[in-house]
């Protein structure tokens, strides 16, 4: 999947997308989608899986060494034939009962706070909540997270959220949309899996 590895530090995320305008549907995999307004939307593979790609005109072009990496894309959407656990667990969301272990010092990690049927986003500093969503063809979790962003040259360049989601059809065998948001897209990434159609296969 085509995102930046980083360092990540972990936050709940607001599902509101406030303020961002979409553009116009276009159909890719199966999938109905809208960019934020003025974005490129392009179609890409991803190891033998279809993978749709947003970004703004510029976006990663800065050929400085001092510039931050940001990756291919603003935000990608890959499409997978997963089910809600599988699909989640790509896009960096976890349930409890999956990861929860003994420690040597005879103690539960992660702590009985979070219960075994709770998703969390994953971090080097802890755990983030995360929150269901749903549509009328997909149902599914999204998480926020901080992140690490490095310059080219591999110095840190600071930091910012990022959002993570994995939604998939209600229609059998499923269909799964995973999402992964880049710098400064928080507020775009929510509107557009907000905005996914999951369609009928024919």
């Amino acid at each position: 999947m085509r995102f930046c590895a980083a360092v990540l530090l972990v936050m709940a995320t607001p599902l509101v997308a406030a303020g961002v305008r979409l553009g116009p549907r276009k159909t890719f995999c199966g999938i109905s989608v809208r960019a934020p307004r003025g974005y490129i939307v392009e179609q890409y593979d991803d190891h033998g899986h279809c993978g749709i790609g947003m970004k703004p005109n510029g976006w990663n072009e800065d050929p400085s060494e001092d510039a931050q990496e940001d990756g291919d894309y603003a935000i990608t959407l890959d499409i997978a034939a997963e089910n809600l656990e599988d699909a989640a667990r790509d896009a960096g969301i976890f349930q409890v009962k999956s990861i929860r272990v003994e420690t040597d010092d005879g103690k539960t990690w992660p702590t009985r706070f979070y219960r075994d049927d709770e998703w969390v986003t994953m971090g080097v500093s802890g755990f983030g909540l995360v929150q269901p969503i749903e549509r009328k063809s997909w149902t599914g979790l999204i998480g926020g997270l901080l992140r690490t962003f490095y310059h080219r040259h591999g110095g840190h360049s600071g930091m910012g959220e990022i959002v993570v989601a994995a939604v998939v059809s209600r229609q059998k065998p499923p269909i799964a949309v995973i999402m992964h948001s880049g710098a400064l897209q928080a507020d775009q990434a929510r509107a557009v899996i907000q905005a996914v159609q999951i369609l009928p296969r024919r």
